[in-house]
C-alpha cells in the first residue's frame, strides 16, 4: 500500500513540464482512441456544473435574497414567522432542487477523477482542478485519497512508473 504525500504530488507537478505535458483547455485533447468515453463524461460534468450555477444564480440565489429581506436579515431561526415566510416562497422545493443539482455534479466529478485519464492532457486537468488552477472557485475539491490516488495513478502511467 502506497501513501501518496504532498510533497510526491508537488513533485509530479514539478517534473510534468519535462515529460510533455502541456496546460491547456481539456477540450482541446482528444488525442487517445479510448479516450471519448472520459471526455464524454467530463463534457457530462462540465453541464452538470452549469446547471448548478445557473439554478442558483437564476432561481435559488434571488429567492433567498427575498427571505433574507422578508426576514429582516437575521439568520433561520425556526420561528413560525420564518418557517411560513420560508414556505410561502417556495424555498423547500427550490432548496431540494438545487441539492439535488449539487449531488449530480458532486457524482460526475467523483467518477470523472476516478475514472483513468486517457492521454497526459487529461490528467493534467485533473491535477489542475485538484490544486485548484481550474477558474471553477477559489476552493480545491478534495485531498482526500479517493481523488489524489487516481490521479497519481494516472501520471505514474504517463511518465512511465508502475501504475
Amino acid at each position: 500500500m502506497s501513501i501518496v504525500t504532498r510533497r510526491a504530488l508537488l513533485g509530479a507537478i514539478a517534473i510534468a513540464p519535462s515529460v510533455g505535458l502541456i496546460a491547456g483547455h481539456a477540450a482541446n485533447a482528444r488525442s487517445s482512441p479510448d479516450g471519448g468515453r472520459w471526455w464524454r463524461l467530463y463534457a457530462r460534468m462540465e453541464r452538470a456544473h452549469a446547471a448548478t450555477q445557473n439554478y442558483d444564480r437564476e432561481v435559488y440565489s434571488p429567492l433567498h435574497a427575498r427571505y433574507v429581506e422578508a426576514t429582516g436579515g437575521v439568520p433561520f431561526r425556526d420561528t413560525p414567522e420564518r418557517i411560513a415566510i420560508h414556505a410561502e416562497l417556495g424555498l423547500p422545493v427550490v432548496e431540494d432542487r438545487s441539492e439535488r443539482l449539487c449531488e449530480i455534479f458532486a457524482r460526475l466529478e467523483t467518477r470523472l477523477i476516478q475514472t483513468p485519464a486517457p492521454d497526459a492532457k487529461a490528467a493534467l486537468w485533473k491535477l489542475d482542478y485538484l490544486v485548484g488552477a481550474h477558474e471553477r472557485s477559489t476552493d480545491t475539491p478534495s485531498w482526500c485519497k479517493r481523488f489524489v490516488a487516481p490521479i497519481v495513478a494516472d501520471l505514474r502511467r504517463f511518465i512511465g512508473g508502475e501504475a
